[in-house]
């Protein structure tokens, strides 16, 4: 599951890839039809480019083997059927988005029994006032080329700034449907009274399930892990069915990290990146995570860093 999620996003890559000027090497067109390369692990590998996205950003697989694309700056939700994009967006989208800030329309989920429900849930940036910002999460059923039944399930309007917020979506083997909402520059992802540098989880109607810091004073009723930075990926193991999400660190240090209930991740307390002058921030620690408990920090060996 992961290999294919990763190349079908990788698909969405080709064209900016093949298209960069690289020193000495001559710009190639990309090829109308199907071609074969060869891979050290899977062998010949059978490439279809679909063209015509403008900024694809993610993607989801129907049952039937069809793509569901979002494009981020257009904010539109692009069909991929048999390697083919459909010339007209799915209708029906949320209307309150807003891709200031370099933001838009961010991540796509199918639900597990998408050929019951026929749930399809999306992330977005929101317009917002001066000194704030804005983000929501929506479903709606997919019929034929468009959203019907379309409702926000959670939004947030909070002061701050930051980042473009990453917004990935993934369902759980538990049903439960992880949201991590990132653009945490600061202490924020350390506040429970604040959304970003967060891992929310909810049940697939929007409702939220008993999480970790339930009944925690100060912090909100939807938080599954805190301590985030920034991040564009969230995926199953295909073993153990745990959380798995990438994060995205300041200047270095870049984390894979698998998500335990009610888990610290350390940001920005704890980081191996620096800040983007290459100094390291005001009372950054380094520190090393432990094998035995993934997310809680080790602060026997953690190193006290100043700036020079």
């Amino acid at each position: 599951m992961i290999r294919t999620r990763l190349a079908a996003f990788t698909l969405c890559l080709v064209p900016q890839f093949l298209a960069a000027q690289v020193p000495g090497v001559p710009e190639r067109p990309l090829p109308d039809g199907p071609f074969v390369i060869d891979t050290a692990e899977r062998g010949q590998v059978r490439v279809t480019v679909t063209k015509g996205l403008e900024l694809p950003w993610d993607l989801a697989f129907l049952p039937s083997g069809d793509m569901l694309v979002t494009e981020r700056t257009s904010m539109r939700l692009r069909l991929v059927r048999d390697g083919v994009l459909e010339p007209q967006p799915i209708a029906g989208l949320p209307g309150e988005m807003s891709a200031a800030g370099g933001g838009g329309l961010m991540s796509v989920a199918v639900h597990p029994r998408f050929a019951e429900t026929g749930w399809v849930y999306l992330t977005y940036t929101k317009p917002a006032e001066r000194g704030r910002r804005g983000l929501g999460l929506a479903r709606g059923r997919l019929r034929g080329m468009a959203l019907e039944d379309v409702r926000e399930l959670f939004a947030v309007d909070e002061a701050g700034g930051g980042p473009p917020p990453g917004l990935p979506l993934v369902f759980a083997p538990d049903g439960h449907l992880y949201f991590f909402v990132g653009g945490a520059n600061d202490a924020i992802a350390q506040r429970g009274d604040s959304y970003y540098g967060k891992v929310l989880r909810f049940n697939d109607d929007g409702s939220v399930p008993r999480n970790p810091f339930a009944g925690r004073e100060g912090f909100g009723a939807e938080l599954f892990t805190i301590g985030h930075r920034n991040g564009i990926g969230l995926t199953i193991h295909p073993t153990t069915g745990a959380v798995w999400q990438n994060e995205n660190g300041p200047f270095g240090g870049d984390e894979v990290n698998v998500l335990k209930a009610g888990a610290n991740y350390g940001w920005p307390l704890v980081s191996y990146g620096r800040d983007y002058s290459g100094a390291p921030g005001p009372a950054r620690v380094t520190a090393v995570r432990t094998r035995r408990a993934p997310g809680r920090l080790a602060a026997r060996r953690a190193q006290a860093r100043r700036p020079p």
